[in-house]
This record gives structure tokens, C-alpha cells and sequence, in this order.
């Protein structure tokens, strides 16, 4: 999983500027929803949110096969790019900047910086090499899963809600609001301190009593992790590793329905 690690978080990197785009020019949410992005597995980019202009709709994205930072319209043909590999971030923020000058955009308050504090990336003061057709692959397959993941819970408990990336800790997610007393986070995770792996995770949040977190069901090859930071189940990727690809999707399967039938009746 190194290579994929590593991939990600160079990508969580390269994604702030599509947050500082997003903060700066969508209508600002309480929850901040509003600088979030997605994965399109199809078009291989990452997504900012749409930006009203006067030219019309525009959205910013990272597009992974070109390795370039995209304006698009809502066509999604690109009115402008730039290519990040062989600069610093600071060099690209100012291309980023330049180009939203060419587009008619004011560019007033961008490079303010967001409010969380990112990892202090070994990486993050050189320059941008080109990543890999390989390393590409791997993140757009694990991270298309975690898609996949997302939109079976949401099909199970036929609830609606957008797919997003967190720009702060890099985690696919969704929020199910099925019951009113309850809320369940469904999302997939970087590897962090709390888990040595990349990771599928549920954990929920009861608005009148607290969850009891006894009789817990099997949830196959995942865990359930109850402590003071944090309770909930997780099925860390290296494990999925381990089992050949047709059983993979299966593990999910149960990881999902067994936690969020769980949640739902207790």
C-alpha cells in the first residue's frame, strides 16, 4: 500500500487549491459542505463544486491524465489549464490565480489559507514530479470502491445525499440521516494514526441517548473500535488485501450491512 499512500497524499495536496477555489467562490455552507470535492472515475478528475460567472457555470478540477488543474464548462470543455508537475504549489497557486484573471474572475481572498491545519507534508515545499500511470491506476480503483461503498449504503437505507471528498482529511464520505434521532458517517479514510491502513469506516451519532455499544454483530474480517476518540467499526484495505479479488466486494457487503443494520436497531 506504500504507493498508494503515498499517491494519496500528494493528491490531498494538490486538492487544496480546488478548496481555497471552492471556500472563495460558492455559496458558503454552515457545515462547510461547500469545499468539498469528488472522484469521477469515469473522466478520471477530482472536483471542485460548480462557481457561478458571468460567462455561465464553471467548475475547477484536477484532471489525473493530463496532471494539469482544469477550468471547465458545463460542457465540461476546458476554458483553461494548468500543468502542476515540474513547479512548487506556490508556482501553480500563482498560474491558478493568473488564470482566474484571464477569466474575468476576482480573485480577492483565495490564497487565504483554509481553516485546519494540513499534515506538514515532507513533500510539500518541492517540486511536483509526475506521478505514475501505475499509481494512478491503483488510487483510481481504490478510491472508485470507495464510491461504489457509499452508494450501496445509500441504496440500502434508500436515502440521498452527494458523495463528497473532505479536503481536510482526504476521506470519501456521506452522512445518512435516515432517522431523525440518528446519524450514520459511512466514508473511507487515508491512512492515519489511528489505523496503519487505508480504511472503510461507520460510526454513528444518536441526537437524544447514547449508543450502547454491546452485542455487537460479526462484521467478518473488520472491527469494531469502541474507545474515548472514537466508536465505530472499521475495515482497514490491507485486509481486503489479503483475500482474492471476488471476495473483496463480498467483505464489503457484510461490513456495511451488518454495522448499518446495527445502528438502525439500537
Amino acid at each position: 500500500m506504500d504507493t498508494y499512500n503515498n499517491t494519496d497524499q500528494k493528491l490531498h495536496f494538490l486538492s487544496q487549491i480546488i478548496a481555497k477555489i471552492n471556500r472563495t467562490f460558492v455559496e458558503p455552507e454552515k457545515d462547510d459542505t461547500h469545499t468539498t470535492l469528488f472522484f469521477d472515475p469515469a473522466g478520471r478528475r477530482i472536483y471542485g463544486r460548480w462557481i457561478d460567472t458571468d460567462d455561465g457555470q464553471m467548475i475547477f478540477a484536477i484532471n489525473l491524465v493530463n496532471q494539469s488543474y482544469e477550468w471547465l464548462n458545463c460542457k465540461l470543455s476546458p476554458l483553461a489549464s494548468v500543468k502542476f508537475t515540474g513547479k512548487t504549489l506556490n508556482e501553480v497557486e500563482e498560474e491558478v490565480t493568473e488564470s482566474l484573471a484571464i477569466l474575468g474572475i476576482n480573485v480577492e481572498g483565495l490564497n487565504e489559507k483554509m481553516p485546519y491545519e494540513m499534515p506538514d507534508y515532507p513533500f510539500k515545499d518541492d517540486i511536483i514530479e509526475a506521478f505514475s500511470p501505475e499509481a494512478l491506476n491503483e488510487w483510481s480503483y481504490i478510491r472508485r470502491q470507495a464510491n461504489e461503498a457509499a452508494m450501496m449504503c445509500l441504496g440500502m437505507v434508500q436515502f440521498y445525499t452527494n458523495i463528497r471528498i473532505w479536503p481536510e482529511h482526504f476521506n470519501t464520505a456521506i452522512s445518512l440521516k435516515r432517522d431523525k434521532d440518528l446519524e450514520i458517517e459511512f466514508g473511507f479514510a487515508m491512512q492515519n494514526e489511528m489505523v496503519e491502513s487505508p480504511y472503510f469506516y461507520i460510526s454513528g451519532a444518536e441526537k437524544q441517548n447514547k449508543i450502547n455499544y454491546l452485542n455487537l454483530p460479526d462484521i467478518g474480517i473488520a472491527s469494531w473500535e469502541v474507545n474515548s476518540n472514537w466508536k465505530g467499526a472499521i475495515l482497514p484495505y490491507t485486509e481486503m488485501n489479503k483475500l482474492a479479488d471476488k471476495y473483496r466486494k463480498e467483505q464489503v457487503e457484510v461490513f456495511i450491512n451488518n454495522t448499518i443494520l446495527w445502528y438502525l436497531n439500537h
